[in-house]
Formats: structure tokens, C-alpha cells, sequence
């Protein structure tokens, strides 16, 4: 495929990259940092600032190897056949349990909003197992229109993530935020666990190396569109998640299913 004919330019790759990185965990983190308090800034740090480290590594590999396969390719030119079926299927795998996440926060987010569509446990199932479907349906239609898809989507969420954290930072209660350490264990300890959940919100950011053999100027256009959507993403998926922190009492932040439409709906009101 000629580099004029490749259907993915530098925005279909970096929403690819963010795409992948705003999913189901960003939406449902608050939750599941309620009970460390704001000390769990700590941990977001330490996450973004590796996140951003390994872009940059996976940036570098993909100027050497511009290839379709991403992770699979490095392994395999690195290492040999062997080390690359490993993490190629591996990396298969985690998608599939990803999945699973992906339907429980859209159905829980969707739930929040439109509460009739899942009223039960098979509507609940049935709206997750739709939304995936429908992504299915479009990647088989073509990765041009795929392409297409993300970016739009990607648009549609990063835009909302941005504005929702600029507007509810003036609207934060700070006596939400204190105690700084609520869980009464050391900080290293805190920071330790919270690096373990919030790095769930950074994986993706390899997304744009897996299909570089469709990417236009691929060497160049991968590691920029790597970079950059990771630093989108990154400071998107903190400056949300803190102000939600601030929006909701830790106690209702840690039962909530879906706690960005929570923080927005004791803001503006239900929908």
C-alpha cells in the first residue's frame, strides 16, 4: 500500500491512541480510588509520568519499525518469533477481558442517564452487548471508516472530559479532599495501589503502533500521534477524575456504577 493510499493521517491515529486510552477506565477510576482521598494524586502522577515514558519508548520503536502489528512487531524484531507469539497473543487476550469492562461501564454510565434501558440484568446486558457490536460492525466495514468512527467519538468524549473538569474545578468542595490520606495506610502503600488502578486508565497508548502499516508517513505520523495522545488523554482523564473527587462524598463516590454521570448530575442536576 503506497503512502498516498493509506487511509489513517496523524488525527485518525492520535484519536486512535486517546480512543483507546478514555474507556472504562476513566469512567469508573473515581469509584474505585474513593476510599484513598486525595492521596491518590500521588499515584496518578507517578502513572502519567510513566505512561508518558513508554509513549515515548513506543514512539522510538515505531520509527524503526513502522510495521502493522505494533507490540507484536517489536518483540518479534527484537527478540524472535517465540517472544513475539507470546506477546501477540497476550495482548489478544487482554483485549478480550477488557471487553468486559467496557460493556459493565457503559451500561452503568448509560444506566445513570436512562435509567429504563437497564432496569433489569439482561436490558443492563443487552445495552452493553449492542455498543460492542456496533463497534464490531463498523471495523469490519473498513478502517478507513473505522478511522472515521474514533475520531468522532473520540471528539465526543474527549471535548465533554475537558469541559466537565474545567467548569466542575470552580464548583469542588474542598473538605472532600480532606483527610489528604483517609485510608490510614503509609502513602507509599497508597501510592503503590493507586499506581495499579489508575495505570488501567492508561492502557492504549500503543494503540496507533497496531496498525502503522495503514498510517501515512508512518514513522513520523505514529510516534507524534503516540506522544500527543497520551498527553491528551493523560491530562483529560486526571483533571476529570480529581474534580469528580471533589464533587461526591467519598461514601457515595465508592458505591457509585457510574461516577462521572454522578458528578454531573450533582452539578447540574439529573437528567
Amino acid at each position: 500500500m503506497t503512502t498516498s493510499h493509506r487511509p489513517l493521517g496523524f488525527w485518525s491515529a492520535t484519536a486512535l491512541v486517546v480512543g483507546s486510552m478514555i474507556g472504562s477506565g476513566t469512567f469508573l477510576l473515581p469509584a474505585t480510588r474513593a476510599p484513598y482521598g486525595a492521596a491518590t494524586l500521588v499515584g496518578w502522577g507517578i502513572t502519567l509520568c510513566g505512561a508518558l515514558l513508554l509513549a515515548v519508548t513506543f514512539a522510538r520503536l515505531a520509527r524503526r519499525w513502522p510495521q502493522t502489528g505494533g507490540p507484536y512487531v517489536f518483540a518479534r524484531n527484537a527478540f524472535g518469533e517465540l517472544p513475539g507469539f507470546v506477546v501477540a497473543w497476550s495482548y489478544w487476550i487482554s483485549m478480550w477481558c477488557a471487553i468486559a469492562a467496557i460493556a459493565v461501564a457503559f451500561a452503568g454510565s448509560v444506566g445513570a442517564i436512562f435509567p429504563a434501558l437497564t432496569a433489569t440484568p439482561v436490558r443492563a446486558a443487552s445495552c452493553g452487548l449492542v455498543a460492542l457490536w456496533l463497534c464490531a460492525g463498523v471495523n469490519l466495514v473498513g478502517l478507513r471508516e473505522a478511522g472515521r468512527l474514533q475520531l468522532l467519538t473520540t471528539v465526543l468524549k474527549v471535548v465533554p472530559l475537558l469541559l466537565f473538569g474545567l467548569v466542575a474545578l470552580w464548583f469542588v468542595d474542598t473538605r472532600h479532599y480532606v483527610p489528604f490520606n483517609p485510608s490510614g495506610e503509609s502513602l507509599g502503600a497508597v501510592a503503590g495501589a493507586t499506581v495499579a488502578l489508575t495505570l488501567w486508565a492508561m492502557i492504549g497508548l500503543e494503540a496507533a503502533t497496531v496498525p502503522a502499516g495503514s498510517v501515512d508517513d508512518a514513522p513520523r505520523t505514529v510516534a507524534r500521534a503516540t506522544v500527543a495522545g497520551t498527553a491528551i488523554a493523560g491530562i483529560a482523564t486526571v483533571l476529570a477524575c480529581t474534580t469528580v473527587l471533589g464533587l461526591l462524598p467519598a461514601d457515595v463516590l465508592a458505591r457509585s456504577s457510574a461516577p462521572m454521570a454522578d458528578a454531573a448530575a450533582a452539578l447540574w442536576g439529573p437528567a
